[in-house]
């Protein structure tokens, strides 16, 4: 009997969840949807775009750190005008 009343109770359960999902099932699906599409739309960002741009500044900072050690404050911070663009350019 014990048995059987707890058989009821998980078909019960089991019904409720049944329908609550096929109620919002359409939300669920977007909802999942959007989620995968936002984690993979920052993968794609930080691979194809924010790794080459951090590659590129450090190459560049290495030129600004060689004027800073030598003291040419103004060339690290403004540029050579020969190629290197200064600091404030980089951070920009």
């Amino acid at each position: 009997m014990a048995n059987n009343n707890v058989q009821a109770q998980e078909t019960e359960s089991l019904n409720i969840r049944e329908a609550f999902f096929l109620k919002y099932k359409k939300a669920i699906i977007i909802a999942v949807v959007a989620i995968i599409v936002i984690i993979a739309g920052v993968f794609g960002y930080v691979s194809q775009i924010s790794g080459p741009r951090e590659d590129k500044a450090s190459t560049m900072l290495a030129k600004g750190q060689t004027y800073f050690a030598n003291q040419m404050y103004e060339q690290a911070l403004k540029g050579d005008g020969a190629g290197y663009v200064g600091f404030t350019k980089i951070a920009d």
